[in-house]
């Protein structure tokens, strides 16, 4: 079984996960990752296949425009769960709200149900005047901060020719 088959296995849906069994990535296999993604990012069509990414030689895109991560708030993952209590997992998709604007990539997401389904609305009590109802209202939440506008240069992740020494 390769390393992506161990992913997919350890991540099974039915599988409880505990601190002794989170699927964790060693330092060295993100760090080949985010290179392999950076390296394929490059070969897109209407891409950057001159460009060493690392050095930015080349690029049609400035550098620091390139999408290379989302961050996500903690507290807005906990807000999401409340406001979602059966979901069982979160999924995030991937937006560009202008095309205008390429590089502005966001992340969408969607709580999903036991059933690995997206859970994309919900029932909300409704009071119209003297009749009390019910409407549905979206469960898509884009609170994600795209990188380049968030995240930190010096990381390894972001640039493997970044030292790993501060983050040992």
């Amino acid at each position: 079984m390769n390393n992506f088959e161990n992913t997919i296995s350890s991540n099974a849906p039915d599988q409880e996960l505990t601190l002794s069994n989170k699927p964790r990535i060693p330092l060295d296999e993100a760090m080949t990752r985010a290179e392999n993604w950076r390296s394929m990012v490059v070969q897109l069509p209407g891409g950057n296949a001159a460009a060493d990414f690392n050095t930015c030689v080349g690029l049609d895109v400035p550098a620091q425009r390139i999408f290379r991560a989302i961050n996500i708030n903690i507290a807005d993952v906990k807000a999401l769960l409340s406001d979602q209590p059966k979901a069982k997992s979160i999924r995030l998709y991937l937006s560009l709200q202008d095309p205008e604007f390429p590089y502005h990539i966001t992340g969408m997401l969607v709580p999903v149900d036991a059933n690995n389904r997206d859970m994309l609305t919900k029932k909300v009590s409704v009071d119209d005047g003297d009749i009390l109802g019910s409407a549905t209202t979206s469960t898509i939440y884009d609170f994600t901060t795209p990188c380049p506008s968030l995240f930190d240069t010096h990381s390894p992740l972001y640039n493997s020719s970044n030292s790993v020494e501060n983050y040992m």
